[in-house]
């Protein structure tokens, strides 16, 4: 099993020093960054801002995935140039076939984003078509949540539907992740976490070891 991809979630990011901490954690090897987009509307919060996102692009020659957590997805897409990849919720899009073929088409890596509440089986026909699915292991909106649990099957469907029809999509797992539930996620089949309150809880110099003990999750 390869390592565990770990992306930190700048909703929870300091953000009065996001800069200085998103520099340390990329010297401490992360892959990129989560980058939540809230309109107070799909989900009662409102984050983070295009102006903040087109910065640190500015600044980082690195890996930032989008998560829209919006409604009207598609007039989001266009304040976010250069995102390498956008996840989109299954649950507030009604042409979300069109809209990943659109972000393919424009260069883009594509995700679907998945509630808890939500049946897995509404994804299997867009599986074959979509690089990543991102598992909400809580309620979209805040962060410093409790990881819910029983996603863990949802994750192992995803896991084992993967292997029985040949697909590569990524299963990326977001909320509640530290050590303990990340290595739950992993064994369930998740290959990127999304770690948010628990990784900037930590000071700088503690990243490089914490991103090295979940690599070692799938050990």
């Amino acid at each position: 099993m390869p390592n565990v991809k770990i992306l930190p979630s700048l909703l929870c990011a300091p953000p009065l020093t996001i800069d200085s901490v998103v520099e340390a954690a990329l010297d401490a090897g992360v892959d990129g960054f989560h980058f939540d987009v809230m309109d107070g509307h799909f989900v009662p919060n409102l984050a983070l801002s295009p102006h903040l996102f087109i910065a640190l692009k500015d600044m980082f020659a690195t890996t930032f995935e989008v998560h829209l957590m919006v409604n009207q997805a598609k007039r989001f897409i266009p304040l976010f140039p250069q995102a390498h990849l956008f996840s989109i919720h299954i649950e507030n899009h009604t042409s979300i076939d069109v809209l990943l073929d659109s972000l393919k088409i424009s260069g883009y890596r594509t995700s679907i984003a998945i509630n808890p509440e939500t049946s897995p089986h509404i994804l299997n026909p867009f599986l074959s078509k979509i690089d990543q699915v991102l598992v909400m292991t809580v309620k979209p909106g805040w962060g410093g949540q409790t990881f819910l649990s029983d996603q863990l099957k949802k994750i192992h469907y995803l896991h084992t539907l993967r292997t029985q029809r040949n697909l590569s999509y990524e299963i990326a797992v977001d909320g509640g992740i530290n050590l303990e539930t990340g290595k739950a996620a992993v064994l369930a089949g998740a290959n990127t976490l999304i770690i948010g309150s628990f990784f900037f809880q930590h000071a700088t110099s503690d990243y490089k070891l914490l991103i090295q003990k979940f690599r070692d999750l799938h050990g």
